[in-house]
């Protein structure tokens, strides 16, 4: 379960220093002529260009080594429709009747279920089988993601405990500028909600070049930013180079990821210190 939720957590907390600042589109994203990205439901560009594969170069949580993974994503007819995790297993991915995802399954592991309204996401129930249940509700505005609200019961403990993150997002064209979360937790005995003063400011900077995941079902890219913080930039156009992250108390932290890129500035690779990720296309 970590290794799924690291593929998509390490490339969102790096970025690599700009020496100046490209010029924008007038729509203020660092397109340069990019359209925006696919992600309703078969995962494809204007290109009709498809992630396949990744491998992953990655320190585990738990150890502190560094650990190799592959993961590749299988489509039918340009519909993504399972992903094969080296470490974590297979993922099927089903459909409703408008052709959006409304599961995602890892059998005996995680259930993953989608609620909408119309064809606007409302809901996703996770369930990680034995460790924990999350409910994430979803407002869109104007087709764009501005907040999320996940309450995450950890069903292993003997004590029930219930946590609460909220999201917020701020945009500068189809990017992601600005995420902001708040924590809190749910009293055990009374069932009060108890927020943590404090709140994490996160600011993206980005490149002028397809985003990977923009290639990848929205409805897919959504899934994981309600199961890691700050990563609503994983919906964004572009990649990010740089994630300026500021705590209440005024503590900071940049991170930075280097990119290099193909003859059609898709990503082939990206690093971030030791840890790295290789990218392969289908079209």
């Amino acid at each position: 379960m970590n290794k799924f939720i690291n593929i998509f957590s390490f490339i969102f907390a790096a970025f690599f220093v700009l020496s100046c600042e490209p010029s924008r589109a007038e729509n203020g994203d660092y397109l340069f002529g990019v359209n925006n990205p696919g992600g309703t439901g078969g995962g494809g560009s204007t290109t009709n260009r498809l992630l396949k594969k990744m491998i992953t170069h990655l320190e585990d949580e738990d150890t502190g080594e560094m650990e190799d993974g592959i993961t590749i994503f299988n489509y039918t007819s340009g519909k993504l429709t399972s992903i094969d995790d080296s470490t974590s297993g297979t993922m099927r991915v089903e459909y409703n009747s408008n052709n959006k995802i409304s599961k995602l399954l890892i059998d005996g592991v995680m259930t993953a279920t989608y609620e909408y309204s119309g064809t606007i996401l409302s809901k996703i129930t996770t369930e990680f089988t034995g460790v924990s249940k999350s409910v994430t509700n979803y407002t869109f505005v104007e087709g764009k993601m501005v907040k999320s609200i996940t309450v995450t019961e950890m069903t292993f403990m003997p004590i029930p405990i219930k946590l609460y993150t909220e999201d917020s997002y701020e945009y500068q064209g189809n990017n992601v500028s600005k995420n902001i979360t708040k924590i809190g937790a749910y009293d055990p005995v009374t069932g009060e909600l108890v927020m943590d003063p404090g709140f994490v400011n996160t600011v993206f900077e980005y490149d002028a070049k397809k985003n990977p995941f923009s290639l990848l079902p929205k409805e897919y890219v959504y899934f994981y930013s309600s199961i890691s913080p700050q990563t609503g930039s994983f919906t964004s156009a572009n990649n990010p180079l740089k994630a300026a992250v500021t705590e209440q108390d005024g503590t900071s932290a940049t991170s930075t990821t280097t990119y290099i890129y193909d003859e059609q500035d898709y990503v082939t690779k990206l690093t971030s210190g030791e840890e790295y990720y290789q990218f392969e296309y289908q079209n």
